[in-house]
């Protein structure tokens, strides 16, 4: 399906990388593409489209009603975004058409339901999850993660060992803790999709190779038919939920049992969408110039190089793999010889902290 470029405007809310991604894809195949993104995200130095800074999600009708056609597609990239428009500007779901559909992202913005609605299928394992009110015998390490993205927070996951150290996180709303799957580095794999009303027109796995800080992938490697069951078992919840849109499920293999447990799901573009970008030009935006990439790795140079430094494996051999993943085998994110000041303003912010 093709869009008629000349008739579509496209919003882009969420200016990180990914959202960057999808400004420039949508921009070089002829759409007109409005951009909204916070004063922190790389993707406001973008040289495409109208790109519009906020400083919080409020401003989000303002700036709508301002420069966004009635009924143009948006697609929303943020969680803070996506949490925000649906507990308080919900409406904007009858206005425009947006992407994640309102239904499919109240659920898969809540890592618990999220967790109890794939336990129905019975395919998928889901880690045991908790509430610090739940009255249970705690085993350490557990693990400490956010059931929504409501706002910038200074972790992701975080490894708990003890009950000391769970006292930390007895007063932070919004918490669930969940029991730690053992495994190998390797074991962490990701799907990640763009579907049209339940029908998947392009999708993808990797391997998260590397994290930093954990939780987030700073390498990833395409993967072909490896792990099978996590393809067929995303795309049947997918297609059922009729999810429109990009979305990414994170699962892990136990190196116990090698039974797959879910992670969770991200109901928007994930960070290593650059590697379905040429595939999405050329089958759903129709932009024929755009070229294919062979590349199989992914990654993010400034978390990647800090993941490397404190993994602390600095032998030869890492050392010339690293040298062919940076320098032969990856697609850069974020990095665009057509579009460089975001490559740019990322050191910045970086010398900045």
């Amino acid at each position: 399906m093709y869009f008629n470029t000349k008739l579509m405007q496209i919003v882009v809310l969420g200016l990180s990388p990914q959202g960057l991604a999808l400004l420039r894809a949508y921009a070089r195949s002829g759409f007109s593409v409005v951009a909204v993104g916070f004063p922190e995200d790389v993707g406001i130095y973008s040289r495409y489209g109208k790109v519009v800074v906020i400083h919080h999600c409020s401003e989000v009708p303002m700036v709508l009603s301002r420069f966004a056609r009635s009924g143009c597609k948006i697609h929303i990239t943020s969680d803070i975004m996506l949490n925000y428009i649906i507990d308080s500007l919900v409406e904007l779901f009858d206005i425009y058409n947006i992407s994640p559909p309102l239904n499919a992202a109240i659920l898969l913005r809540d890592k618990a339901e999220t967790y109890k609605y794939f336990s129905v299928y019975g395919v998928i394992a889901c880690p045991k999850s908790y509430t610090l009110n739940d009255s249970i015998n705690w085993h350490f390490p557990v693990i400490a993660k956010w059931n929504r993205t409501n706002r910038v927070t200074s972790f992701k996951t975080a490894t708990i060992e003890s009950h000391k150290d769970l006292t930390k996180y007895r007063y932070i709303d919004g918490l669930i803790f969940q029991e730690y799957i053992e495994a190998e580095r390797s074991s962490n794999v990701s799907y990640c999709g763009y579907y049209e009303n339940g029908t998947k027109k392009i999708d993808a796995l990797v391997c998260q190779k590397r994290q930093y800080p954990i939780g987030i992938s700073s390498c990833v490697v395409l993967l072909g038919n490896e792990h099978r069951i996590v393809i067929d078992v995303s795309r049947r919840i997918l297609e059922d939920l009729r999810f429109d849109g990009f979305v990414e499920i994170e699962y892990r293999i136990s190196s116990l049992d090698q039974k797959y447990y879910l992670i969770e799901v991200n109901p928007r573009a994930c960070g290593w969408i650059k590697f379905l970008m040429p595939s999405f030009s050329h089958k759903i935006l129709g932009n024929s110039s755009e070229k294919f990439n062979s590349k199989k790795v992914w990654i993010n140079i400034i978390r990647d190089i800090r993941a490397i430094w404190h993994s602390k494996e600095m032998s030869l051999n890492n050392l010339r793999m690293y040298f062919r993943e940076y320098f032969i085998d990856s697609i850069k994110d974020i990095y665009d010889v057509k579009d460089f000041k975001p490559f740019l303003f990322q050191f910045f912010k970086r010398l900045k902290k």
